[in-house]
């Protein structure tokens, strides 16, 4: 039976965390090739402090997150791969996606790099509005009757379905603000993330278009190992619109025979859904913990 390996999208990991993971991580050579691409040919700061094999945090913005998660996926993924002791399949949750494609070869570093970036630059390009994401501790079921019960427009919607137990919605601020009063008067969970835009919604539409034309030079190898997506089998600019059925995607592969499930991410968060979904499974976060910013 095959491992999962799970690799996470935004996850609002603090800087002390990045920081921490990346001194114990093997990311210095992604590292130096992730800042080749995002300072040459983006124009962007320095992510990382590269000395010797010692890696830190350069600058700590939205971006430079998202790209330190993305080398420490792919370090912690040679890692656990350089003694294999059974096949796996690779199961990205959100911008994760890419990160598992990455690991198969669809991708090299510098191409994914440019994907990520471009993604940040097709969102940069749409007119500005208040848009944001939030984690309720509720059944999708439940988070559509709690939007409806707080008015929320169309423009609301669920961008993730993680597990039982844990959904994440995205939309206007304002609609987010009316859920949060809502979700605090009833004692429910509610943690705004630290998304920049209501991303797997039907608002990131406009952005499809533009990050296409962006990476139109950029062409997907054939795959080297088993990929599972959670929006689709391959990597598509449309999945900036899709949501993430993440829960899915576990009990499909649980009911094709995977019974463990291996974090590649720089915290538990995922084996944690996992656990959630799956309660008799075998998870194994590396003694990560689960961490996220709250607000």
């Amino acid at each position: 039976m095959p491992d999962v390996l799970l690799f996470p999208g935004h996850a609002g990991h603090t800087r002390e965390h990045l920081e921490h993971e990346l001194a114990v991580t093997e990311t210095a050579d992604i590292a130096r090739r992730i800042d080749r691409v995002a300072t040459a040919e983006f124009g962007l700061a320095a992510c990382f402090d590269i000395r010797g094999d010692l890696v830190r945090l350069a600058d700590d913005g939205p971006e430079h997150a998202d790209l330190a998660a993305f080398a420490l996926s792919l370090a912690r993924y040679r890692t656990i791969r350089r003694h294999p002791s059974r096949s796996a399949v690779l199961l990205g949750h959100s911008f994760g996606h890419l990160t598992a494609l990455t690991c198969a070869g669809a991708f090299c570093v510098e191409d994914a790099a440019r994907l990520l970036c471009y993604r940040n630059k097709a969102i940069a390009a749409l007119p500005p509005r208040s848009t944001g994401m939030a984690c309720l501790g509720l059944s999708a079921a439940r988070t559509r009757r709690l939007l409806a019960d707080a008015g929320a427009d169309e423009m609301s919607a669920i961008a993730c379905y993680n597990s039982p137990a844990q959904t994440v919605v995205a939309g206007p601020v304002t609609a987010l603000a009316r859920l949060r009063r809502l979700a605090l008067q009833n004692q429910l969970l509610y943690v705004r993330l630290p998304a920049s835009f209501a991303f797997h919604t039907r608002l990131a539409r406009p952005a499809v278009a533009t990050m296409r034309a962006l990476a139109a030079g950029i062409r997907q190898r054939r795959l080297g190992g088993a990929v599972f997506s959670a929006t689709l089998r391959r990597f598509c600019t449309g999945d900036l619109a899709r949501p993430v059925y993440f829960r899915h995607a576990v009990r499909r592969l649980h009911v094709a025979g995977a019974d463990r499930f291996i974090e590649c991410g720089p915290s538990a968060l995922l084996t944690r859904l996992v656990a959630e979904t799956l309660p008799g499974a075998t998870v194994d976060a590396r003694d990560r913990t689960a961490s996220f910013t709250t607000s």
